[in-house]
């Protein structure tokens, strides 16, 4: 498509991961109700391959529609900036500590240091099944700020932060409504809160013995 248009779907649609949208600058591509059930990064370009920059792809999958669905597989990430009410996010086997091959990694890119793999804007979003890998080049591996009410991560892992200094996961919302206040290393104190659950997740690579978070919600195994 050219530079600032819109491509609109509204009939059924299917696609192989490959790519299949190559978009002027500002052109977006947004799916009517039914179209499909959730795109994929690949179809903007994204390769897992551990080498290929996914951000791009990754940010107009998100644009597009409110569930993104990741194959196993590394995606190098420059920093993810998302913005969404209601998305969900779905990889295979997040959880870094469980045993077998498959599993969806959104890794920082290996030749530059950087703030984050993700910087996530929103509410009531789910993220399922991903490992975040700070690749030892970000300051915090994910940041959530503003408003992150009903924020989910579901048998995620946070890993490899910038060594001494880095955090895996931090949330500077504004919201005040804190739910809970734990103890988990890695996990950021200048928080103001707003309920973010995680449930069966694991924080890998924070250098600081344990640090309090308003507004964090522990369920499961962390």
């Amino acid at each position: 498509t050219s530079a600032a248009s819109v491509l609109t779907i509204s009939k059924a649609f299917s696609a192989e991961r490959l790519q299949v949208f190559v978009l002027g600058a500002g052109a977006t591509v947004t799916f009517g109700y039914g179209a499909v059930d959730s795109v994929c990064p690949e179809w903007w370009g994204a390769v897992a391959d551990g080498t290929t920059d996914c951000a791009a792809a990754i940010v107009a999958a998100n644009n597009a529609h409110d569930n993104v669905s990741f194959s196993n597989g590394v995606y190098a990430v420059s920093p993810i900036k998302v913005t969404g009410f209601g998305k969900t996010w779905r990889g295979v086997n997040g959880r870094s500590n469980v045993t077998g091959t498959a599993r969806t990694i959104l890794r920082a890119i290996t030749s530059t240091s950087q703030n984050t793999v993700l910087q996530h804007y929103g509410q009531w979003c789910v993220f399922e099944d991903i490992e975040f890998d700070g690749n030892a080049k970000t300051s915090f591996v994910v940041a959530l700020t503003q408003s992150t009410l009903g924020t989910k991560f579901l048998r995620c892992s946070f890993n490899y932060p910038t060594p001494t200094t880095g955090i895996c996961l931090r949330n500077t919302s504004t919201n005040a409504a804190n739910i809970a206040t734990v103890v988990v290393p890695g996990i950021s104190a200048s928080v103001q809160g707003a309920s973010v659950i995680a449930s069966q997740c694991s924080f890998i690579g924070a250098t600081g013995a344990g640090v309090a978070l308003a507004g964090y919600y522990a369920e499961g195994t962390n």
